[in-house]
């Protein structure tokens, strides 16, 4: 009960420390837009599904698109599935990785249906946002999904029956280039919640055409949302903000110096 209560005590200290961190790197120093909050749950056993660019994606969206609501609601705060390699290097990371309720995955190994009991057990009492793309997709920039892969999604989606959202985003393949560590400042990302759904039809049909029918259809959905991101962010770059100009001049100081 102790270390219970303890975790749930360190996991909210860190939410909301991230928050407080994170707040003024994306709306600051960067313009990030959120469109569409509304149609996120704010109940358990909610699959997010989005577009995938960089390494930052799920730490991006859960801050966007869950806060503040989530601060009020933390036992809400859902799983994530990162690289172990890119993640879980070094007690310390690990054990913030672990309290920031991320699952590791070897993605070489396939070692997702081995933890497919962690990861349902996640979903059911809380939620999880995963990225069907598998990898980052290296033509983020022209704004279309390259690829989709849901086999693993497919056995979550028909245990579970759980309530489907999907995200596009946009953008922020610029925060976090492919090749770089640093994230840049004076950046447009923009987020867009998509229309909930369930696959609750789609149970009843034979198992070898499942996997095809939610494919289809979390892929529509996602790239419907991708889309919207991607013409809002193309109106908002013809008219940055006198806020977005001075983070873009802030950018350029910091690449000057040595």
């Amino acid at each position: 009960m102790f270390v219970r209560t303890l975790t749930w005590l360190l996991r909210y200290i860190l939410l909301v420390a991230t928050y407080v961190v994170c707040w003024p790197f994306m709306h600051l120093f960067n313009r990030t837009i959120v469109i569409g909050r509304e149609n996120l749950p704010r109940h358990a056993n909610v699959l997010v599904i989005a577009n995938h660019a960089t390494m930052i994606d799920s730490w991006f969206i859960g801050m966007a698109a869950y806060t503040p609501w989530l601060l009020l609601k933390p036992g809400l705060q859902p799983y994530h599935l990162p690289e172990e390699k890119n993640f879980f290097r070094g007690k310390v990371l690990s054990a913030l990785c672990i309290l920031w309720r991320c699952i590791p995955i070897n993605r070489k190994t396939g070692d997702f249906l081995n933890k497919l009991v962690a990861i349902t057990n996640g979903l059911r009492s809380a939620g999880l946002i995963i990225f069907p793309e598998g990898g980052r997709n290296t033509e983020a920039r022209a704004g279309q999904i390259t690829r989709w892969n849901v086999s693993g999604i497919q056995r979550l989606i028909t245990a579970c029956d759980s309530t489907i959202t999907p995200i596009g985003v946009y953008g922020i393949h610029e925060v976090l280039p492919i090749g770089t560590r640093r994230p840049r400042c004076g950046k447009i990302i923009v987020i867009v919640v998509g229309k909930s759904f369930n696959c609750s039809d789609i149970q009843h049909i034979a198992r070898k055409d499942q996997e095809s029918a939610i494919s289809k259809r979390t892929q529509k959905a996602t790239q419907e949302a991708l889309d919207v991101a991607h013409t809002r962010w193309k109106m908002d770059i013809m008219h940055p903000s006198a806020l977005l100009l001075l983070s873009q001049l802030f950018e350029r100081q910091l690449r000057r110096t040595p």
